[in-house]
């Protein structure tokens, strides 16, 4: 029986080391073949583009066909970002992690079916759109690889013109209409703006919590101010410049950041 026994284990041994051979050697090919694609009827149904949204001007004369993407690219995706105070923050940007914005938009009125194509700015997508009270203009939140701007949206021409930039949008809006249809209220990076706080090479004392060992109907957060640089990082990418800019693109500072 003990005979047995461990011929039973010797082969338990050899088949583990068997597959543990079949593993290696299969995994520098798993590793060079890349990201595995699925059928192409699957592709097609997957990046099937979604049905465009309608924004329609306050005077009902203007509609913005409105086109997102069905799916973000890897590089979106991939971009870093930082936990700081219940939110996540895109710091290149300074700007909410987000993926899947506006790619395309058309501009028609309500009398024609007509649609004008609006040239989007070379590499960038739109973060939304913003009717002015007059229906005159729009204004877009355009979003490059490393900074988030305002630009304006003219229906009549069908085309888009850079008004400020770069933006700070992790706290809510980065503008808004005021005083009328000529002027917005806008929120940029402060052009004196110190650098990141560095990462510290070694923790300047021990990480302390407390707790009272009661349980207790609130929730948890996640992604909150952990040490002094988290609060520093926080200052740092959510400190803004307020802005009376006009549309002509004249941008008067208010106040200091």
């Amino acid at each position: 029986m003990p005979c047995v026994l461990l011929l039973a284990r010797i082969l338990r041994a050899m088949h583990f080391a068997a597959l543990i051979a079949t593993v290696a050697l299969q995994a520098p090919v798993a590793a060079e073949s890349g990201w595995k694609q699925p059928p192409a009827e699957v592709v097609r149904m997957l990046d099937a583009p979604p049905t465009p949204q309608l924004d329609v001007s306050p005077d009902g004369k203007w509609v913005l066909v409105v086109e997102r993407a069905s799916m973000p690219p890897m590089s979106e995706l991939a971009r870093p970002w930082v936990g700081l105070a219940g939110l996540r923050i895109d710091p290149a940007r300074r700007a909410p992690q987000e993926t899947g914005g506006i790619v395309g938009v058309s501009v028609r009125t309500l009398a024609s079916a007509e649609a004008r194509r609006v040239a989007l700015p070379q590499g960038a997508t739109l973060g939304g759109l913003g009717w002015s009270p007059d229906s005159s203009r729009a204004a877009a939140t355009v979003v490059f690889d490393d900074r988030v701007e305002l630009w304006l949206l003219d229906p009549a021409a069908a085309s888009m013109s850079r008004l400020a930039g770069p933006l700070q949008s992790c706290l809510g809006d980065a503008y808004g209409w005021w005083g009328g249809s000529d002027r917005l209220l806008v929120k940029l990076v402060p052009e004196a703006l110190a650098k990141a706080p560095a990462e510290e090479p070694l923790p300047t004392g021990p990480a302390v919590q407390e707790s009272s060992g009661k349980k207790t109907a609130l929730r948890t957060y996640q992604d909150l101010l952990k040490d002094p640089r988290d609060e520093r990082l926080f200052e740092h990418l959510a400190t803004a410049q307020l802005a009376d800019v006009s549309v002509a693109g004249v941008v008067k500072p208010i106040g200091q950041p």
